[in-house]
């Protein structure tokens, strides 16, 4: 008997060991001649610039040109759909031989006031016209497709480039038939955007896919749903939720949070 657990044992070890040595998955970047027109459609990408995931059932592809890296993700099972739905894709960059989070571009869409809308076009193109101004402020609400530098600890980023012009990060995405797909574009200066910035992507570097997991938002809700549950309590001089009710503890366990989801693969740019 102990040495059936023995065997069991050193199982279990081979196989929580086993993923982590591994040999990274490097991904062959293609070179285009022409910007990559970003629209959340795969109609650029032909299949043999695809490459599977099979864990997640998801195809994802680079090209580049000597400025920009595009890319595509496209998911093909309906179970990861909500989770990316509610923190949009986070893709991690690292020249380094490690799968660390460096400086990362968050690509969300999400839903904007017209007075942030104008704010937003404000800070990327300088003051508006009045006529632009009115003009947008005669719908309530917009869409926006957000690409926004992050840093480690998915603070907001923003570049400095040094007296040159620069792309900014942007995304489409699209859904039909059950997939989904994002298709986005990312300078490749980083190390001139953000001083002090070790991330060269002008060899082979690292990407890291991320998704899922707990937004801002969501944990601000708790927060608040958390604090409302104990006044409730000490007013009615509880200690715990009367039976039946849900606690805030029970709703904030590692089992009811929502998944986080990443991988990482290596890139080779293409050269011309």
């Amino acid at each position: 008997m102990k040495i059936w657990r023995i065997f069991l044992l050193l199982n279990l070890c081979l196989i929580l060991v086993l993923p982590s040595l591994a040999k990274d998955i490097i991904v062959q970047s293609k070179w285009t001649t022409q910007p990559v027109t970003i629209d959340g459609q795969s109609n650029d990408w032909a299949p043999d610039s695809l490459t599977n995931w099979k864990k997640f059932k998801i195809d994802f592809g680079f090209f580049n040109d000597g400025q920009n890296l595009y890319g595509i993700f496209i998911f093909n099972d309906r179970d990861y759909l909500s989770s990316i739905k509610n923190t949009g894709l986070t893709v991690w960059l690292n020249s380094e031989a490690k799968k660390k989070k460096k400086i990362g571009i968050c690509y969300q869409l999400r839903q904007v006031s017209a007075e942030e809308m104008v704010a937003i076009l404000e800070k990327k193109e300088g003051t508006l016209s009045e006529e632009r101004k009115a003009e947008i402020m005669s719908r309530p609400k917009y869409l926006y497709y957000e690409g926004q530098f992050i840093d480690g600890k998915r603070n907001p980023l923003e570049p400095t480039p040094i007296g040159e012009t620069f792309i900014l990060p942007t995304f489409r995405m699209s859904q039909s038939q059950g997939k989904l797909i994002y298709e986005f574009r990312t300078p490749l200066n980083i190390k001139k955007l953000f001083s002090g910035s070790q991330v060269d992507l002008s060899r082979e570097f690292r990407v890291g896919f991320e998704w899922g997991g707990m937004t801002k938002e969501m944990r601000a809700a708790l927060m608040k749903n958390r604090a409302a549950a104990e006044a409730r309590a000490t007013a009615g001089g509880m200690t715990s939720n009367p039976k039946g009710e849900r606690s805030v503890r029970d709703f904030d366990s590692p089992l009811r949070r929502p998944k986080k989801y990443s991988f990482w693969v290596g890139v080779k740019l293409a050269n011309q």
